[in-house]
């Protein structure tokens, strides 16, 4: 498994606009979306995508769900300690005394349930996708979320993109049930991002434990350690699956929430 410092590199990769679509998608979006992936990643929408919304998504059913989310830097935080902690001292802690324990650290115990909540959260997202027409990008997701490793080979050859059809020369490579995905390298950021938020528990553990191995330290005094440097939850990678986390739903939320305007 990856360290969080081995994906850290990637980088927003805007095309130029082949496709001018609403301008409402990029209104009041947040500082860190940049509005030319937004745009690429719904450009391709048309009516055929779309027959099967009005049965599954409703208007009120739009507005209800898919509100923009704003992911909380402390939520991330103490859900990195927490893990960190079931992975160096107890994990298999029971949660009464867990609570204890975070507490004599001002560590709040409902955060990693909050973490999780929003991988269930892009779960639906998936799904809703899968159910309403959108198979192919229900595909990609399920195939980056069931890749173990963030390793997606970029290549610079003419294919079809599997998610508009398009034939394009630059590419990045997903792979699915041992078949090759060729997806147009203007939504790598999209995949890059969902692979890292969707993989943040099992980075975490890989991270904490070579940490550990590493400083020959273990159990509660590595811990200890790591928690006052502070290097178990360090603002640059928070940031990073902070805007991993919301650039994903944001994606999903303006594909939804276009689509459904086309029918």
């Amino acid at each position: 498994m990856l360290e969080m410092e081995e994906v850290e590199d990637f980088e927003m990769k805007n095309d130029e606009n082949e496709t001018i679509l609403l301008e409402k998608m990029t209104e009041n979006m947040p500082e860190n979306m940049t509005e030319n992936m937004i745009e690429n990643m719904t450009e391709n929408m048309t009516e055929n995508m779309t027959e099967n919304m009005t049965e599954t998504m409703t208007e009120d059913k739009t507005e209800s769900t898919f509100k923009r989310k704003i992911v909380n830097e402390n939520v991330i935080s103490d859900a990195m300690k927490i893990l960190a902690y079931k992975t160096l001292v107890n994990e298999h802690i029971a949660n009464k005394a867990l609570i204890r324990v975070l507490q004599s650290y001002d560590i709040d115990f409902n955060s990693l349930g909050l973490i999780e909540s929003m991988l269930d959260e892009i779960k639906q997202f998936v799904y809703i996708l899968e159910i309403s027409g959108f198979e192919k990008i229900s595909q990609l997701c399920k195939s980056i979320i069931n890749q173990d490793c963030s390793t997606f080979t970029e290549v610079n050859a003419w294919n079809v993109c599997a998610i508009s059809c398009n034939v394009n020369s630059s590419m990045i490579q997903v792979n699915m049930n041992n078949c090759i995905l060729n997806v147009h390298s203007k939504f790598s950021q999209f995949i890059y991002c969902l692979w890292l938020c969707t993989h943040i528990k099992h980075i975490e553990l890989s991270r904490i434990q070579k940490l550990s191995h590493s400083l020959d330290i273990y159990g509660n005094e590595a811990f200890l350690f790591l928690l006052n440097k502070p290097i178990i939850s360090c603002k640059q990678n928070i940031e990073k699956y902070k805007h991993s986390f919301e650039y994903v739903f944001e994606v999903f939320r303006l594909t939804i929430e276009e689509a459904s305007k086309i029918s």
